[in-house]
């Protein structure tokens, strides 16, 4: 669910239908399995022409993108600027870190729907014409959550 987020990127992803055509060597390094060495070297900042993509083991709270949203519990290990848009993926959150940061999020006056099977899942929470997701999964105990200015 996290890597959506960046894989969504692509225009492959985004227009169906989309071909694109790699050369030889462009084939070879995108069909290269990454060793563990190239996984723990993922940690970098990516700026495109509308926004960013950080991601770490450890990054700090983006207070300035995040409206009042409080700062969620975990390492924050993306975060991702795109104009109006910003997200944060967490590591190392526990159910009850995650039931309290949605209990905080509904108590900023934020109203939405919630869902909880095997993930906790908070969509379409709107407060002043802002907007706020926020989801947790159980299994892997990685935490999100984007805040959207409204128009």
């Amino acid at each position: 669910m996290f890597t959506m987020v960046l894989a969504g990127c692509s225009p492959k992803n985004l227009l169906p239908g989309f071909v694109e055509e790699e050369d030889d060597q462009q084939k070879e390094e995108n069909h290269a399995q990454p060793s563990q060495e190239d996984a723990d070297d993922a940690e970098g900042t990516y700026v495109f022409d509308n926004g960013s993509v950080v991601a770490g083991s450890d990054l700090s709270w983006p207070a300035g993108s995040m409206g009042d949203l409080p700062i969620i519990d975990g390492k924050i290990t993306a975060v991702v600027n795109i104009d109006t848009y910003t997200a944060v993926t967490c590591s190392n959150m526990t159910k009850a870190q995650a039931e309290s940061y949605l209990a905080k999020i509904k108590n900023l006056g934020y109203q939405g729907t919630t869902w909880t099977d095997d993930e906790m899942l908070y969509f379409g929470g709107e407060k002043d014409g802002n907007a706020v997701m926020f989801s947790f999964e159980f299994e892997s105990a990685e935490g999100f959550v984007s805040f959207t200015v409204g128009e």
